[in-house]
């Protein structure tokens, strides 16, 4: 099914109208994040693709959560998210956080974090369970990382990786003088 089609066929069930979602979004979203009344009927009647961040809106308009309503669209089975419209971040502290890379429904999560010199993760580790083995893989794209897993140091520059069973202690450092952007990918997904 077309994301359209799923959006009016909701509109449908809930007696919803566009000129409510409208209403809707006054509310929620300051003046200059609001969807125009043409971009939402564009979206409404497949005149244009929505992009991830603006179903984001509307799941919130909707009182829906998003994975219901990408379920059975396109959006379902690929994800197209650009670099200045992520939708979630994590923040470590003033000089660390990640955005989340990949979409709500693989198995697996991506993010991109940035480290300030100076700065670090807290230590952290995923659980431990005797039928799923985590696994963490860090890449990096630029500057430097340090890499501490399990009591050992590990001092990765760019274009390198380390991939460990992240059931184990670790931590990220940057202790060098410049800023480090590293692709961190955590498989299965966990939180």
């Amino acid at each position: 099914m077309k994301t359209n089609e799923k959006l009016r066929h909701i509109l449908d069930v809930t007696g919803i109208s566009v000129s409510t979602l409208h209403a809707r979004q006054k509310g929620l979203f300051p003046k200059g994040e609001r969807l125009s009344y043409n971009a939402r009927t564009q979206i409404f009647y497949g005149d244009s693709r929505p992009r991830f961040s603006t179903l984001v809106k509307i799941s919130q308009l909707l009182e829906m959560p998003i994975l219901e309503l990408i379920e059975d669209t396109e959006f379902e089975d690929i994800f197209f998210l650009r670099r200045n419209k992520r939708f979630d971040s994590f923040m470590y502290n003033d000089k660390a956080y990640a955005d989340i890379v990949t979409g709500p429904k693989c198995s697996f999560m991506s993010m991109e974090l940035h480290i300030q010199p100076g700065g670090k993760t807290r230590p952290e580790r995923s659980p431990t369970d005797e039928n799923t083995k985590y696994e963490k893989c860090a890449y990096i794209i630029s500057g430097r990382l340090r890499v501490y897993v399990d009591k050992h140091e590990y001092n990765l520059t760019q274009r390198d990786s380390i991939t460990f069973i992240s059931s184990k202690p670790h931590y990220f450092e940057n202790a060098f003088n410049q800023k480090c952007i590293a692709l961190i990918t955590l498989s299965p997904k966990h939180f």
